[in-house]
């Protein structure tokens, strides 16, 4: 989150995010960062499984636990989506500006942060969010793939979507954007900052 931070203090307009770990693919990166850009949406995230999106390798256990905890996202929220745990993201980051919840609260390190911010975005009705078709690439089959433990593992990755969900927090009402011409401090309002 400390990226985020930084972003912010250096006046960023957009803010992505991809792993780090080889799975998803940097030149898909236009795609996810675009919309937001182009003022089509203020959050995207990736798809695996959206048409064009592909997973090759994707674990067996993987292949029947995203769609359980994307089953009951799209309870909880009443929307449809087709990767409720794609990491791949870009956002407007007025969405972190207008936040009326805790960002940077502890509980929120890790996977935490995403799935709640993810949770506020749907639960926002003046926020406009998309999902794009990307590639995530998992190792041949017996390799490790991924640091989420059994059971307190998925409880973590569970816990952000409820308390988004019900904890009654939300975003303040946008404020329009007042561009001066007097200085050369203006904000960079095409600035994209990346985090892997």
């Amino acid at each position: 989150m400390w990226a985020i931070d930084w972003a912010l203090q250096r006046d960023y307009q957009i803010f992505s995010v991809i792993a780090s770990n080889g799975k998803m693919l940097p030149r898909e990166l236009s795609a996810v960062v675009d919309p937001v850009r182009r003022g089509e949406a203020d959050y995207v995230t990736g798809s695996r499984f959206l048409s064009g999106g592909q997973s090759p390798n994707l674990p067996k256990f993987r292949q029947l636990s995203i769609p359980m905890v994307g089953a009951l996202v799209n309870t909880l929220y009443g929307v449809h989506l087709t990767d409720a745990t794609c990491g791949y993201k870009a956002f407007n980051l007025d969405i972190i500006r207008r936040a009326n919840f805790n960002w940077k609260a502890p509980w929120l390190d890790t996977y935490g942060f995403e799935y709640y911010l993810y949770g506020k975005v749907l639960r926002e009705p003046t926020l406009r969010w998309k999902e794009v078709p990307i590639t995530m690439r998992y190792p041949p089959r017996g390799q490790r793939y991924s640091k989420i433990k059994p059971f307190s593992g998925w409880y973590a990755l569970l816990k952000p979507w409820l308390i988004a969900r019900l904890d009654g927090k939300g975003f303040s009402a946008a404020t329009p954007v007042i561009k001066t011409t007097e200085r050369d401090e203006t904000p960079r309002t095409n600035g994209t900052c990346l985090q892997a």
